[in-house]
């Protein structure tokens, strides 16, 4: 699936689950759509499915592609062992600490 398929597909899976949004409408602008599917970030833990969090995975690794990774290497500790980094933390690669 495209990111625009996978982010139509889980805002449906999400707007299906609560009956009070099953008639909200997914807006066309992709910003939109965007800020609409982080306002579900905050949900009850419940099952949704396998499907589900399938795409989400790819539609979240894709997005962090996107945006880039900063790697703890290329950056210099403000003293050892401490590292000052202001950004995303979605896409800090730590591992090689």
């Amino acid at each position: 699936m495209r990111q625009a398929e996978c982010r139509i597909f889980l805002i449906r899976v999400l707007l299906q689950e609560n009956r009070q949004y099953r008639n909200l409408q997914i807006p066309v602008d992709e910003a939109e759509q965007k800020k609409l599917l982080r306002s579900f970030d905050v949900r009850p833990p419940h099952s949704i499915g396998k499907k589900f969090l399938t795409v989400q995975d790819e539609y979240l690794q894709e997005e962090t592609a996107r945006k880039g990774i900063t790697d703890i290497i290329g950056l210099t500790p403000a003293e050892p062992g401490i590292y000052l980094w202001h950004g995303d933390i979605t896409t800090l690669n730590t591992v090689q600490l």
